[in-house]
Order: C-alpha cells, then sequence, then structure tokens
C-alpha cells in the first residue's frame, strides 16, 4: 500500500476548478436565461442549451468522481476508499 495521501495533485486541483468554474457558469447562465431575458424565441433556445449543458456537466462530475474514485482503489492502493467507506 501506497502512502496516504497529503494534498491533492496538480490533476485533482485542475479537475476540481474545471468543474466549479462549469457549475458557477450555468448557474449564471440559469439566471440570466431565467431571470433577465425577456420571453421570446430565442430564450426557448437558450432554455434546450441550459439543460444539455447542465446534464453535461453533471455527467462529467460523475464520471471523473467515480474515475478518481477507482484510481485510488485499484491503482494507488492508499486506503482513500477505506477512509470514505469504513466497509471496503
Amino acid at each position: 500500500m501506497k502512502a496516504a495521501m497529503t494534498g491533492y495533485d496538480r490533476v485533482n486541483r485542475v479537475n476540481h476548478w474545471v468543474l466549479a468554474a462549469l457549475m458557477i457558469g450555468m448557474l449564471i447562465m440559469g439566471v440570466y436565461v431565467f431571470r433577465v431575458l425577456p420571453a421570446g424565441p430565442g430564450k426557448g433556445a437558450l432554455v434546450g442549451v441550459h439543460k444539455s449543458l447542465g446534464v453535461l456537466v453533471l455527467v462529467l462530475a460523475l464520471v471523473l468522481h467515480v474515475l478518481g474514485a477507482m484510481k485510488h482503489a485499484l491503482y494507488d492502493r492508499d486506503g482513500t476508499m477505506a477512509r470514505m467507506v469504513p466497509r471496503l
């Protein structure tokens, strides 16, 4: 078993910041589309884009999270998963 992590490496930090920026961007876009933009034909298109991007960001976050967990459990074997889920 490798030594336990003492901090995040560069890939993890970039991953977290990119996902945070995407989620904040989705929040800003949602406020703009649903609160600021007047009703019209363009609003419907932007609502569709907002929903599609939201699903994409959600799936991206879930996939990256699962891949990171699998890396810790199968490759690093650093005990991270055992600390998160005591039964493993």
